[in-house]
């Protein structure tokens, strides 16, 4: 299991605030854990600094990712070839009264449930993205394929940014897609996932799953879609968080 995830309710000591977020490690777990340490406790910091959530969200993935690497300096290495402390994709989720700010990293996913309907807030960063390719290729960097297709960073990573990664730091970058959106009545639920999930359900089948059987409760939901994924043929780590803005009820379940 190398997924992180936290949950602050209440988050900054407001009520009207919240923060979910997600960290899905690879080449082992280290990069996950420090990321779930400390990248809501620098978000924090810089809403205080900044009025924009999104800059905030923005400096909050940067300054974890310095935290990351100075980490490895001072600690013994515990993951990819003793060199350093892999990555981590991310995605994480602010509410702050009818405000959403979502910050990802990678290929770990954010979905808004709205009026029925599926709509990602997160960007997807792969290398097999022509945009993200052609970023790394200027950049100095490559892409190459092994012998199951995919497209990765020098033949190694398959996704373009995360937190971590310092020997891959020149082409996998921390800096975060941002996404804000204003919730209105019809927005049911928030779903925070890993690639655990999205690459066996897509978002209307998760949206339409949960719907169709009518699963109100945020844990009952996270445990179907867990179920329906695992079902589909999901061999990798399943972490989940569901947010129901009409039952103000924020679970976690991770697959472990």
């Amino acid at each position: 299991m190398e997924d992180a995830s936290v949950l602050v309710p209440k988050f900054r000591g407001n009520p009207a605030e919240f923060l979910a977020a997600i960290y899905d490690g690879h080449y082992g777990r280290a990069a996950a854990d420090v990321a779930a340490e400390t990248l809501h406790c620098e978000l924090e910091t810089a809403l205080v600094q900044s009025p924009s959530p999104g800059a905030a969200m923005t400096q909050a993935f940067l300054a974890t990712d310095r935290i990351i690497a100075d980490r490895e300096k001072d600690e013994p290495a515990t993951s990819y070839r003793r060199a350093d402390f892999g990555g981590a994709v991310a995605v994480v989720a602010y509410i702050s009264g009818n405000s959403l700010v979502i910050g990802n990293v990678g290929d770990a996913h954010a979905v808004l449930e709205r009026g029925g309907k599926a709509e990602r807030l997160s960007q997807a960063h792969r290398a097999s993205d022509p945009q993200e390719a052609r970023r790394i290729r200027l950049a100095g960097g490559q892409i190459t394929r092994r012998r199951d297709d995919v497209a990765r960073v020098r033949g190694e990573l398959a996704v373009t940014r995360a937190l971590g990664d310092t020997r891959l730091k020149d082409w996998v970058i921390a800096e975060p897609s941002i996404k804000e959106v204003a919730l209105r009545p019809g927005d049911e639920r928030l779903i925070l996932g890993c690639d655990g999930l999205w690459d066996y359900l897509d978002e209307q089948s998760a949206v339409d799953l949960l719907r169709q059987r009518h699963i109100t409760d945020a844990a009952a939901a996270c445990k179907a879609l867990m179920k329906e994924a695992l079902w589909r043929g999901s061999d990798d780590d399943i972490t989940i968080i569901v947010v129901n803005f009409d039952l103000s009820d924020f679970v976690e379940r991770p697959n472990e």
